[in-house]
Formats: C-alpha cells, sequence, structure tokens
C-alpha cells in the first residue's frame, strides 16, 4: 500500500472515528429522553467505534504482519477479518435496533405550586 492511499485511508478512518464518538456522546446524553433506544444507540456506536480501532490497528500492522508471519498471515488476517465483520454488524444491528425501539415516555411534569381556584364575586 502506497504512503498516500495509507494517510487518505487513515483519515477516513480518524472522520469516521469522530463521527461515532460524537454519535455515542449525543445518544448518552439524551437517555433521560430516549430510554433503552438511546443505550442502543450508543452500544452500537461503541461497537462501531471498536471496529475501526481494530481496522486501523490491522491496516498499520498489516506490513510487520506479513513480514513475521509469511504465509501465515493469510489466517491471521482471516480471524482479524471475521472479528471486524462481527463487530460491524453487531453495531449495525444495535443502531437499527435502536430507531425501531419503543421510547421510554417522559413523564409529565407538574408545576410544583398550586394555582389557587379563580373565585367568582
Amino acid at each position: 500500500m502506497s504512503p498516500a492511499s495509507l494517510i487518505i485511508s487513515m483519515i477516513a478512518q480518524i472522520i469516521l472515528a469522530v463521527v461515532l464518538i460524537a454519535g455515542a456522546v449525543m445518544t448518552g446524553l439524551r437517555r433521560r429522553d430516549h430510554g433503552r433506544a438511546a443505550i442502543l444507540g450508543m452500544a452500537g456506536c461503541i461497537t462501531l467505534l471498536l471496529e475501526v480501532v481494530l481496522g486501523i490497528v490491522i491496516q498499520l500492522m498489516i506490513p510487520a504482519m506479513v513480514t513475521s508471519l509469511g504465509g501465515g498471515s493469510a489466517v491471521a488476517l482471516l480471524v482479524v477479518n471475521l472479528i471486524s465483520v462481527v463487530l460491524k454488524v453487531t453495531g449495525l444491528g444495535l443502531l437499527i435496533w435502536a430507531v425501531v425501539a419503543r421510547r421510554t415516555s417522559a413523564p409529565a411534569e407538574t408545576p410544583s405550586w398550586h394555582q389557587p381556584a379563580a373565585h367568582s364575586a
């Protein structure tokens, strides 16, 4: 892989990681309003973030893996790809589940003071 394509790929992965971190934070902040759906969305973002981090680490390690493992690098890459697919499918599944999950309704806010009854004169 050429250095330019590696840099472009890393920039894309970093942008994706930033978006997923923002998604996890935003869904975490909305837990009170959306209940379980927000937790599912946050878990989906975190799972996809783990997949992105794994992809970045593997992308940086591929040259060393091929050199040190030789023919065994194909098996190692197969295992890593399987883990990546499982993380990606799980993360997307959690995000889809969060979209269709039933929202907990926010409790109706009642004023803490009582208005005096209007008296007619």
